[in-house]
């Protein structure tokens, strides 16, 4: 019975870590994205003829969502032992969404609308952080509650 007690999970090696990471669906979803957004970036240049050089911020913006949900997933993610897979809950898949939608309406406006600078990115960057410093704030929390 004291075994019951006194037995602390072992820690994950940093393989296991990325391996339980791959398998959140919001994870493997932005992935997809990413390989969709690399083929589509030489079509879109091969069917028009004048294409904008800064449709390649796309490919950096969500190359660096995927690390930013890679991110929060390692934080605040569950492991569900029936599924096999980390899970996010829903408010932060929620939060998620939104800085993406952020995100690409950013970067439209600077593309598509003329809107010059980085001024725009402000907004997204801003939210990005939050959602990161409630994650933070999530995991400690869970961590001094186990």
């Amino acid at each position: 019975m004291s075994h019951y007690y006194f037995h602390h999970p072992t820690r994950l090696s940093l393989e296991e870590q990325v391996h339980r990471i791959a398998t959140c669906k919001m994870v493997k979803g932005m992935l997809w994205m990413n390989i969709g957004i690399l083929f589509l970036i030489p079509i879109l240049d091969l069917i028009l003829d004048n294409m904008p050089y800064r449709v390649g911020i796309l490919l950096l913006i969500f190359t660096g969502m995927f690390l930013y949900v890679c991110l929060l997933t390692w934080l605040t993610g569950h492991w569900n032992r029936r599924k096999q897979r980390m899970e996010l809950s829903f408010g932060i898949n929620v939060l998620i969404m939104i800085v993406s939608v952020l995100w690409v309406v950013s970067f439209f406006l600077h593309v598509f609308g003329g809107v010059g600078g980085w001024v725009l990115y402000a907004v997204p960057v801003g939210m990005s952080l939050f959602v990161l410093l409630i994650a933070i704030i999530a995991s400690v929390m869970g961590q001094l509650h186990r």
